[in-house]
């Protein structure tokens, strides 16, 4: 978890006491930010230090994660958005059903296998 616009200790404290070691990171107040906002973006050097090092673990934390895939779940999310939003308004649009696209066999992987 990531706790986002925290304050101060209080805040970090509440968090604890919801999630416990589930929190990862916290990210404060952030002039950088707000000079986004209002579309003065500020060069990414001027990103406060403790924000700049909460991006850093929340980095280190997706890249952690993405070695742990799971990719037959991974697939199965990928085919029911598919899916869904093929029935929603896509199948409309292009006027053939798209769920023909999905191939049932087929599971996503970090490297494809080689076609013969």
């Amino acid at each position: 978890m990531v706790g986002n616009k925290v304050q101060g200790q209080d805040d970090i404290d509440f968090l604890r006491e919801q999630v416990g070691d589930d929190l990862l990171v916290t990210v404060g107040h952030s002039d950088w930010v707000r000079s986004m906002e209002k579309g003065r973006p500020p060069r990414f050097e001027l990103l406060e230090e403790s924000n700049h090092l909460a991006l850093k673990t929340l980095q280190a934390a997706a890249d952690s994660a993405y070695d742990r895939r799971d990719w037959e779940r991974y697939t199965r999310q990928m085919v029911h958005f598919h899916l869904k939003n093929a029935q929603s308004w896509g199948n409309e649009r292009t006027g053939v059903d798209l769920a023909a696209q999905v191939d049932p066999d087929f599971v996503l992987r970090e490297h494809a296998p080689a076609t013969a």
